[in-house]
């Protein structure tokens, strides 16, 4: 018998494994509590204050899907709907001034510290249950450089913005409102769409390929030459977006357009 076999027989790597697990589970634990209070006590400060507090405490890593596990919890069972108002109002302030602008503090990796606040603060805002969030155009410059990160942008109002080359890929935009906005040539690679209102959208050149779009509303929305290898549409959409396009082909292109191309072909 090996040296490590000996060791699971005697039980002694089943032992570190759970006290690694309990470790684990107290540090998350830790965390969300350090954060819940540190936001909680503060309510009473400035909204600028608050801005400050929450830019320094999230600056550093995402949080993770425990973590917010328990922030959830927390802040539910302290029936703080005036604390979703205040982080809110803090929300749009960093979000017009920059995420750590109200820390009043430089930080080395500027970037990375404002982009891990940003999108640590839309998974804070979900704590709340479907709390629709309005943003403008200043939430452009953050989608524009997304690379590593997946937004929770589920239920927002991001109607009547111009969202023009932001990377929304794998994003999570269920029942998200998109009427009237500009979407043209966005990275929308995986996007959760489901119950989306897309009523007078532009998507031309946008990169659908596997979004998935059921149950959204398409009514008017522009799909000229957006790419959709993958792309998930109920029966209905397809049978509606058939009298407009051929999205047969991986881009998708009006039938005025496609007759055109065959009137040419044949000349």
């Amino acid at each position: 018998m090996t040296l490590f076999e000996e060791l699971i027989y005697s039980g002694f790597v089943s032992k570190v494994v759970s006290n690694c697990f309990d470790i684990s589970w107290m540090r998350i634990n830790f965390l969300a509590e350090y954060i819940f209070t540190s936001i909680h006590s503060e309510i009473d400060l400035s909204i600028e204050d608050l801005a400050g507090i929450l830019g320094n405490l999230l600056k550093g890593n995402r949080l993770s899907k425990e973590i917010c596990g328990f922030l959830e919890y927390k802040f539910r069972n302290e029936s703080s709907f005036d604390i979703a108002i205040m982080v809110n109002q803090a929300f749009q302030l960093m979000l017009r001034d920059g995420m750590t602008y109200y820390t009043r503090m430089y930080f080395k990796n500027v970037i990375v510290c404002e982009l891990n606040v940003f999108y640590n603060m839309l998974d804070i805002m979900h704590l709340w249950e479907k709390n629709r969030l309005k943003f403008d155009s200043s939430i452009c410059r953050y989608l524009s450089c997304n690379k590593n990160f997946i937004a929770n942008l589920s239920y927002a109002d991001l109607s009547d913005i111009n969202l023009v080359n932001a990377d929304l890929s794998k994003a999570d935009l269920t029942s998200v409102n998109l009427n009237r906005s500009d979407l043209r040539n966005a990275n929308l690679l995986g996007t959760k769409l489901y119950e989306a209102s897309l009523v007078n959208a532009k998507l031309n050149g946008c990169n659908l390929t596997e979004a998935r779009l059921m149950g959204a509303n398409l009514e008017e929305t522009e799909f000229e030459d957006a790419s959709l290898k993958g792309t998930v549409f109920s029966e209905i959409q397809i049978n509606y977006l058939e009298e407009k396009y051929d999205i047969r082909r991986e881009r998708a292109i009006t039938k005025e357009t496609l007759k055109l191309m065959e009137e040419i072909m044949l000349y």
